[in-house]
């Protein structure tokens, strides 16, 4: 391809980045992929700041709030395939998720279990947008997670993300194979 424009559309109509398509790996923000690049910005800070004993910031929201974004994600941003809105709403949730594990103990266990479908589905945006490093820093995030959760989903012999998976607000269930869960 010799002109700049006709990659960024095409990059634009497949929803990859358009390193993706030269192998290039240089920051590209053509039209319409102001949104984008703010996501990764925000998702990059966001995978940075947090971690299971060092949540970036206190818990801001009510539970139910964060349900409420668990839900939209899970049940609309996901299955649509919005990387972009994707990346707008999970760097919030995963700090504030990631607060809540840390300093509410009736919530712990729901937070971590939701902080397990914000990595999945940080991990597939990502590699969408063709952020593959971050990606597999999500992906290391959601391994810590699942480790603390107890939950087959990134264990070797699992059977993939979401293996084991509670909903937020329901109560835990047992994880196959360990006593006393």
């Amino acid at each position: 391809m010799d002109r700049r424009s006709t990659l960024e559309a095409l990059a634009a109509a497949l929803e990859v980045a358009p390193g993706e398509l030269t192998g290039s790996h240089e920051l590209v923000v053509g039209e319409g992929m102001g949104e984008v690049h703010a996501a990764v910005v925000a998702l990059r800070v966001a995978l940075a700041d947090n971690a299971l004993d060092d949540p970036a910031d206190d818990a801001t929201r009510p539970w139910p709030a964060l349900v409420a974004d668990l839900h939209r994600v899970n049940n609309d941003l996901r299955p649509r395939a919005d990387h972009a809105a994707l990346g707008l709403v999970l760097p919030d949730l995963i700090a504030d998720l990631h607060a809540t594990a840390a300093a509410d103990p009736d919530h712990r266990r729901d937070a971590l279990v939701g902080l397990l479908d914000v990595y999945t589905a940080a991990v597939v945006a990502l590699k969408h947008l063709g952020e593959s490093d971050l990606a597999a820093v999500a992906a290391l995030q959601a391994r810590a997670v699942a480790a603390e959760v107890g939950s087959p989903a990134y264990r070797p012999g699992g059977v993939g993300a979401g293996a084991g998976r509670v909903e937020p607000g329901s109560p835990a269930q047992p994880v196959a194979g360990e006593p006393g869960r």
